[in-house]
């Protein structure tokens, strides 16, 4: 038997706040005396004897402990230290305080596929390290991927509790049935052999519902979860993978595959060309697919107050308990008043995401003086929630019991805005009659035709330009509406914009117009109907590029043939001396260079730069193209 440190583990370390619990273990902060470093002391309650159904064995700790006494690795928590006393084993573990990975994402405003696999990347790391030590995590959901400091400019992945965590001995069978529903593998639910792959399937859950904010195995209860699991019940509904990239899906589909020999090891998962792209299309396709953002943030909302209490019974709680006291002529601290506050604002939430319309009625009207315009912890009023969420009823309530039409959360937005950002077009017209400000800007001077340009809602976009919302406002980089939906790729949104007189010519900060930003995101209909509008083809920006620099650079030849097909400058210099054909040369786009040239661009005018170029990067081909010579060195 493993022996641990058992002096007083308060000698050492001074305990302070929880950080979390589970069912037999309690998380909480603490502090080094003699150095003043934090870390976090896990409790985790023994168990009493055999028999005893409380606490965990004595042989799962010491798995645990051995595990993580076993690994050290940049995206997995450390452990420190171990000590015990009559009742718990107390691990000192590094301090990962930047939160769930899936409550950071779920804050961003956007996210491209680009973004979100760097951050399965460091998952991917993390588990390829156990997996070359035999390692099984057993355990991986989003509650155990956590950031180790969310302010950072690259949070780092911290993947945490080992508690289900085994070492697999290949020549010793190994069962068992642990685990949570929507993210344990068939061999699980079956009760089959387990091994490394179990981890690889729960990956592709993860990624799954990280792109589109869908849960692909949850069902109404853990039976038909379980069942669903069983079955490899599941489909890319188009609904909340209609950004997902083709590289996405295959990587999901080749992780949630049924027999785990066929399923693609974490080898197989770093190599693949969503998470290491082999050329640079695949690359592209990364950028110009989207997270699906609306979902996601649904999914974090719906899993945050998943384990919280049902609105009825904190309706029954606040009319025995706070609503006696709030009619007590007694002094009260702040603090109290706070804590009463966050809890009623916690119920009031968690109606108006559950759409529950009697249930908000019946709380607010069980309230007296208060204040239902005051933002939750995040400087959100419940307005501004509700809109979000699209239900009327419940903005006719809120309103109806005081909530301002006008109010705004901590970064500028109005409850109009929320409806834009979130799709909800009769929401927004319902707060347009109501009089809510049209053009209000937040703190990035973005108003709510920039929000739905943004998210590629059309109806949202189309509903704004008739109520004469603005075209013609700039963000603080200077981008119209126009310009933030032809860079997202939207083209019907920029149809209308035009239709509704925006200027296709208009530029941001950095020089780009439209056309510019819709060729570097490769956004090629988009490019096609801008050159049919009749906009100015050969703009430069700030370093002097045309679009004709930019899609030379990045080597897309569609976008080459199409600019070239409406007469644009071919010889046009930037602010570098460098034509498109210097550009397409560097990159060593072979294509675009055998176009540039069909097209009429000027040769001898770059021929020796050319030269010295095409002979750096050993592009013989690049040569005997332009000049029809192999060349000298």
């Amino acid at each position: 038997m493993t022996v641990f440190k058992q002096e007083n583990v308060d000698d050492y370390y001074e305990i302070g706040e929880d950080l979390g619990s589970g069912q037999f273990a309690i998380v909480k902060k603490c502090t080094e005396k003699s150095s003043g470093m934090g870390y976090a002391a896990k409790f985790i309650k023994k168990r009493r004897s055999k028999s005893s159904r409380r606490g965990v064995s004595r042989e799962d700790i010491e798995r645990e402990v051995n595990i993580l006494k076993e690994i050290q690795h940049p995206n997995i928590i450390t452990l420190r230290d171990v000590y015990e006393n009559k009742t718990d084993v107390i691990l000192i573990l590094e301090l990962v305080s930047g939160g769930e990975l899936f409550d950071f994402l779920a804050e961003k405003e956007s996210l491209t596929e680009e973004e979100a696999t760097e951050f399965l990347k460091q998952i991917l790391n993390g588990v390829h390290y156990l997996h070359s030590k035999c390692i099984a995590h057993f355990d991986l959901k989003p509650e155990n991927i956590m950031l180790l400091d969310k302010k950072s400019p690259k949070p780092r992945i911290k993947l945490i509790d080992f508690g289900l965590a085994h070492e697999i001995d290949f020549e010793n069978e190994f069962k068992n049935i642990f685990g949570t529903p929507e993210f344990v593998a068939p061999e699980i639910v079956n009760y089959e052999p387990l091994g490394l792959e179990a981890d690889l399937w729960s990956i592709g859950v993860i990624t799954y519902i990280l792109l589109s904010g869908a849960s692909p195995f949850l069902g109404d209860s853990k039976q038909e979860t379980l069942a669903n699991v069983s079955a490899v019940n599941y489909e890319f509904d188009e609904e909340f993978f209609k950004n997902t990239s083709g590289l996405a899906k295959d990587f999901i589909r080749k992780l949630l595959v049924k027999d785990p020999k066929k399923r693609m090891t974490i080898q197989d998962s770093l190599q693949h060309p969503w998470i290491k792209p082999k050329d640079s299309q695949q690359a592209l396709s990364r950028k110009a697919s989207a997270v699906n953002m609306e979902k996601f943030k649904k999914f974090a909302a719906r899993r945050k107050w998943k384990q919280s209490v049902r609105l009825i019974s904190l309706c029954q709680r606040l009319s025995r308990s706070f609503l006696s006291r709030s009619n007590m002529s007694v002094a009260r601290s702040e603090d109290t008043l706070d804590e009463e506050d966050s809890f009623v604002m916690k119920a009031i939430i968690h109606a108006i995401n559950d759409d529950n319309v009697p249930g908000l009625q019946h709380l607010l009207g069980s309230l007296a003086n208060y204040d239902i315009n005051q933002p939750n912890k995040h400087g959100t009023p419940p307005l501004m929630i509700a809109a979000g969420c699209g239900n009327i009823q419940i903005l006719n309530l809120l309103i109806q019991k005081g909530a301002k039409i006008d109010v705004q959360d901590k970064s500028g937005s109005n409850a109009l805005y929320w409806a834009a950002r979130h799709g909800h077009t009769a929401t927004l017209k319902f707060l347009h009659q109501k009089e809510c400000p049209l053009n209000i800007q937040d703190k990035d001077q973005e108003t709510p035709l920039h929000c739905a340009s943004w998210h590629g809602y059309y109806a949202v976009a189309k509903a704004l330009c008739e109520a004469d919302c603005s075209v013609h406002v700039k963000n603080k980089e200077g981008e119209t509406p126009l310009l933030t939906a032809a860079a997202r790729g939207y083209v019907d949104i920029v149809e209308c914009l035009i239709e509704h007189n925006a200027n296709v010519d208009e530029i941001d900060t950095d020089g780009h117009t439209a056309l510019h930003l819709a060729v570097r995101r490769c956004q090629i209909e988009v490019v096609k109907y801008l050159l049919s509008q009749g906009c100015f083809i050969d703009v430069q920006d700030l370093h002097g590029n045309s679009a004709l620099h930019v899609a030379c650079k990045d080597g897309n030849v569609a976008i080459v043939m199409a600019l070239c097909g409406a007469n644009c400058n071919l010889d046009v210099t930037n602010k570098y001396g460098r034509t498109p054909l210097h550009l397409a040369a560097n990159t060593g786009s072979l294509d675009v260079v055998r176009h540039l040239c069909l097209a009429g661009a000027n040769v001898e005018a770059v021929s020796s730069d050319m030269l010295e170029i095409c002979s750096k990067i050993s592009q013989q081909s690049l040569v005997i193209d332009l000049f029809g010579t192999h060349p000298i060195i």
